[in-house]
């Protein structure tokens, strides 16, 4: 045999080159590190695509200075983040800085006509300090949103400052007309006998260039106060009267010495009616004394407050071996129906503690300052829950219509709305009723009802009160606070 040649059946033995064989493997089967690669590439471009999907629609904004803004900042509407800038460049005609934004998805409803932006920086005055917080950190875009009926828009002018007064405010717009600006600027209080009821938005020449325009708010709570009749005058915070007997000096708020104020009085007039944004008041430089002393009473409210009653518990108890009496109040309504009357109440206030002794639980419903009760509840009185907190009975005893509220004054609302807690308080001329305003900015809807987020506010003697619509006098609910918070919740219509 040759040794130079090998056929497929030789057996090749002291050849001078070794031969290797090869045979075909599947090399996806041989190690699993190829499935994990192959998994690893499909998670990642998993990922990239839920992130193309994840982000809202992007808009343009364009702002007179950039003031440091920077690729990466956020856009925040009320403290939470809701985008974020993608770009900052010099616009084409580079008299402007454009700020390409995307925002987060559930932010989508931003992007329509009559949102204003503004970018936060540090600003100190006399009388405020405001975005302190990006001093030291990065600056970010806040928002006011338009109308959620707007059109849709994805270019926007920047505002080259924060809008004067607090962004998410309502109320009354007006404006006063000057022979001058009286060293008003926005932000100015505008009082009521010495309150701050609204203020100043912006002070502008007129369009015939005659007059000053000031254009003003009032807060809805205090709207009311103003009819065709009233009077408007400047207050600069500041009055020195020298005379023989020496100088003496009246100071107002620090704000009204820094920005000037406004201050207004409807004078008695039983024809006085109430106005309409935009209506034009003339504006004094000082105040005329028959105004103040001819000054009507106004009252905020233009219909009549439900009443309420209070549910009165009295239960005994043992502590440290003594047998202890103890009351405790809350407020409640009653809701009168066609063939029944209702009592709802907040759960707490009808439920018996645990340290009640057996059968000491009594229950009495009371004429808010009457001594004695309008009824007192059996002691086979069910209660049955309502909603989050709020538990209701029938009531069986006859009690006066004056105490209770028609059922055909309840109305649920879809969302959020001005309104204002009232209770019934007793004294000595009789009842009378107690409010406390709530603007429909410091409501959130949640599925117990809407939710108070005033922190400030200690809503405790408000427990149980009616939750009443400042359009229209109905009775939208009752507040209810829990371990959660205050709440308005709706009041469920009879069974």
């Amino acid at each position: 045999m040759d040794s130079n040649k090998i056929t497929a059946n030789d057996t090749v033995i002291g050849t001078e080159f070794p031969v290797a064989r090869l045979e075909p493997r599947r090399v996806l089967g041989a190690s699993r590190m190829w499935w994990a690669t192959a998994a690893a590439l499909a998670i990642a471009a998993f990922l990239v695509w839920r992130s193309m999907e994840s982000h809202g629609p992007r808009i343009t904004i364009q702002f007179p200075e950039g003031h440091g803004l920077a690729v990466g900042d956020f856009v925040r509407h009320r403290g939470i983040e809701v985008g974020h800038v993608e770009r900052v460049d010099l616009s084409k005609d580079l008299e402007n800085v454009e700020v390409g934004v995307t925002l987060l998805e559930g932010a989508d409803a931003l992007a329509r006509e009559g949102t204003e932006f503004w970018i936060v920086r540090p600003q100190l005055s006399l009388t405020e300090v405001r975005g302190l917080e990006t001093a030291l950190g990065s600056k970010y875009i806040a928002v006011r949103p338009g109308a959620l009926d707007g059109k849709r828009q994805t270019a926007f002018e920047g505002l080259p400052a924060p809008p004067a007064g607090d962004a998410y405010s309502s109320g009354l717009e007006i404006v006063l007309r000057g022979d001058q600006g009286f060293g008003l600027s926005p932000n100015a209080p505008v009082t009521w006998r010495g309150v701050d009821v609204g203020q100043v938005l912006s002070v502008d020449i007129a369009s015939d260039s005659r007059y000053v325009d000031v254009r003003v708010r009032i807060d809805s709570s205090y709207q009311n106060l103003v009819r065709a009749n009233s009077k408007f005058w400047v207050t600069s915070g500041l009055d020195i009267d020298a005379g023989l007997t020496g100088i003496r000096l009246r100071t107002d708020s620090l704000t009204a010495i820094a920005r000037g104020g406004i201050s207004f009085i409807t004078p008695a007039k039983p024809d006085a009616y109430p106005i309409r944004a935009g209506h034009v008041f003339a504006l004094a430089p000082k105040e005329d004394s028959d105004w103040t002393s001819d000054a009507s009473t106004i009252s905020l409210i233009e219909f009549p407050l439900p009443p309420t009653v209070t549910i009165r518990a009295t239960w005994k108890q043992k502590y440290l071996g003594f047998t202890q009496t103890r009351t405790a109040d809350v407020n409640a309504v009653l809701v009168r129906g066609d063939k029944q009357l209702r009592l709802i109440a907040p759960a707490e206030g009808v439920e018996v503690p645990e340290s009640a002794i057996a059968d000491s639980w009594q229950l009495a419903i009371f004429a808010p300052g009457a001594e004695g009760p309008l009824a007192e509840l059996l002691a086979t009185t069910k209660f049955r829950t309502l909603a989050a907190g709020m538990a209701e009975c029938v009531v069986e005893t006859k009690i006066p219509p004056a105490y209770s509220i028609p059922e055909s004054k309840l109305r649920r609302a879809a969302e959020p709305e001005d309104c204002c807690l009232a209770r019934s308080v007793g004294g000595t001329e009789g009842s009378s009723h107690v409010i406390h305003s709530l603007s429909r900015t410091s409501l959130s809807a949640s599925s117990e009802g809407w939710r108070i987020e005033a922190d400030d506010d200690d809503f405790d003697d408000w427990q149980g009160a009616a939750v009443v619509a400042a359009v229209d006098g109905s009775v939208l609910g009752q507040l209810i606070v829990t371990s959660a918070g205050p709440t308005v919740v709706p009041i469920p219509a009879a069974n």
